[in-house]
């Protein structure tokens, strides 16, 4: 994310790079909990209201291998 803690905005293109590295690696199991995500510095952020869903739609337009 941007690193704004309560309300951060999610850097799209460095999650879906990390869920295609996760694929190329060959995993096929993915927890991924809602409303969290980490800054630049590797802190922990939320999303702010409605984060969960937003988390959920994130995962669903991830590179293919993760929407199937």
């Amino acid at each position: 994310t941007d690193g704004v803690h309560g309300g951060a905005e999610p850097d799209l293109a460095e999650t879906h790079r990390r869920f295609a590295a996760l694929d190329k690696a060959g995993a096929r199991v993915l927890l991924m909990p809602g409303f969290f995500g980490a800054g630049p510095d590797g802190r922990t952020t939320t999303l702010g209201r409605g984060g969960s869903d937003y988390s959920a739609s994130i995962m669903a337009a991830a590179p293919p291998a993760w929407s199937k």
